[in-house]
């Protein structure tokens, strides 16, 4: 073994033995070692951290890993996680949340016989039963999604939302909280209505949708179907919704509702005056031009929490001849008892038409320019101080500004009950309060313009390799925290691959 020489027989035969000796030395050895690893991988299962999880804690992780509303694969991929282990089991079984939520979609039952189908759709309503009865007596959710567009209807086929295991728990299932109705059209919402039945049961029985406490109507965006609801209020489609505290609408974009979209600035929503007056959340998408918007709001007395998305339009930009449009401006419209305004999608205009003088929480969403960016403090602090609603605003978020040279100004008024400010703009550098009595005020500790805000507001800003700061004073410097916009913007979907969310967590 000691020079490159050819072994003589003798030693030749000795290297083989020694060499199968190593080998079957080697093999036991591993095998050993093999056992050996097991055993550590056992110990250290049993020292896992994973293993001193509170059930609490555990609970919270399941709730964000899963949907608001789950599928059929979401609620098999949530009993895969259930099977884990028995703590598992126990935290996700202690956690109502999880069960809330069931999303429906249509079937394609007719593509089988009667016998098939008539046991597939016992199978699956009690499947949904039961998965509700685990929330226990938490508020229970149901959403239905449309896939296709238009309709099958549209076609002369059955109509998709006619589901009848939707139409089942609607009529005798366990009672819901909030439905989402993804319909084609107002025919389809007509259909599904039809479907229940609910014409002879109204003061009767008490079915689940008669005891709705919120829903949500989402028209598809189709251009083969129109807008087609009566211009009649008691023959309109909303009238014939359960009497519900909470609603939303979102209405198809108006260049798709109608041939001409001028029409819509005519085109009335036939809300009844009974089911606005008792509203207290009311959500809409909109982006028909018009005052019949303001219609809808003035009768809502009981409205505590609005949001409404323009869906990157700007409906009230120029009134122009409109003589509703601009009485409203000079009688803007009161809504006493708001508390919570969101706008999304749009701009500010809105504001120059309400006035709300117990609003506590202020969303804007926005989509402007620069210019339109500059005004938003001006605009901003005109609606706050006309609403006199500047003593009781206790939180804001202002998002997507557009600033000069990626330095956003925000001059905020007098707020003496902001606890929480939000400024999240995925172009900005920077912010700059503009005060130098906002600075001193906080360092002096003076009553100032906000006395109670969090010493760490949250502000988001555009992530860059160098270190980024705001400004609110000649001496006060807070740190930034990357935006949600941001990260999603900077995350686009790549082919082959899922689109991945992000999403900013609260700390627990």
């Amino acid at each position: 073994m000691l020079t490159n020489d050819a072994p003589p027989p003798a030693e030749a035969a000795y290297a083989s033995q020694l060499a199968s000796t190593v080998a079957a030395r080697i093999v036991a050895v591993k095998a050993e070692l093999a056992l050996l690893e097991g055993e550590l991988s056992g110990c250290l299962s049993v020292l896992s951290i994973a293993r001193t999880v509170p059930m609490e804690v555990l609970s919270e992780i399941f709730k964000w890993a899963t949907p608001a509303y789950l599928d059929e694969k979401a609620r098999e991929e949530l009993l895969d996680l259930v099977l884990v282990c028995q703590s598992w089991r126990n935290a996700a079984m202690g956690t109502p949340a999880l069960w809330c939520g069931v999303m429906m979609e249509p079937c394609d039952c007719f593509e089988f016989g009667h016998d098939e189908i008539d046991y597939a759709h016992k199978e699956e309503y009690g499947k949904a039963v039961a998965w509700f009865l685990r929330s226990g007596g938490s508020p229970k959710r149901l959403m239905y999604k449309a896939l296709s567009t238009p309709c099958k209807c549209y076609n002369g086929r059955r109509c998709e939302v006619t589901h009848p295991v939707l139409v089942r728990l609607l009529r005798e299932g366990p009672q819901l909280d909030h439905l989402i109705l993804h319909v084609g059209s107002v025919a389809c919402l007509k259909n599904f209505i039809a479907a229940l039945g609910t014409s002879s049961l109204i003061s009767t029985v008490p079915s689940p949708w008669r005891l709705l406490r919120s829903i949500s109507i989402v028209f598809a965006d189709n251009q083969e179907v129109g807008w087609n609801d009566s211009d009649i209020p008691s023959r309109s489609v909303f009238a014939m919704l359960p009497p519900v505290t909470a609603l939303g609408i979102v209405l198809p974009p108006r260049s798709n509702a109608f041939e001409d979209e001028e029409d819509s600035v005519e085109k009335p929503i036939q809300v009844p005056a009974s089911s606005l007056e008792r509203l207290i959340t009311f959500s809409i998408k909109w982006d028909w031009e018009g005052n019949k918007l303001f219609g809808l709001l003035a009768l809502c007395a009981s409205l505590e929490n609005l949001v409404v998305d323009f869906d990157l339009s700007e409906p009230f930009e120029d009134p122009g001849s409109d003589p509703v449009l601009r009485s409203v401006a000079d009688r803007p419209i009161t809504l006493a008892k708001l508390k919570s305004l969101r706008l999304l999608n749009g701009g500010m205009k809105i504001l120059e038409y309400l006035r709300t003088p117990q609003l506590a929480s202020l969303d804007l969403e926005l989509n402007v320019d620069a210019p339109e960016s500059a005004e938003v403090s001006t605009n901003l602090n005109s609606f706050l101080r006309s609403s006199r609603a500047l003593d009781s605003l206790e939180y804001l978020r202002i998002c997507d500004l557009i600033g000069d040279h990626d330095i956003i100004s925000v001059a905020l008024p007098p707020l003496p009950s902001l606890t929480h400010l939000v400024l999240d703009s995925s172009s900005a550098c920077g912010y700059d309060f503009g005060g130098i009595e906002w600075g001193y005020a906080t360092l002096h500790g003076h009553r100032g313009l906000c006395p109670n805000l969090n010493l760490e507001p949250k502000v988001r800003f555009r992530f860059e390799p160098c270190s980024k700061n705001v400004r609110t004073g000649p001496r006060t410097v807070y740190d930034m925290k990357v935006s949600e916009s941001t990260l999603r913007a900077r995350n686009p979907p790549v082919d082959g691959m899922r689109r991945v969310f992000i999403r900013v967590v609260p700390p627990v």
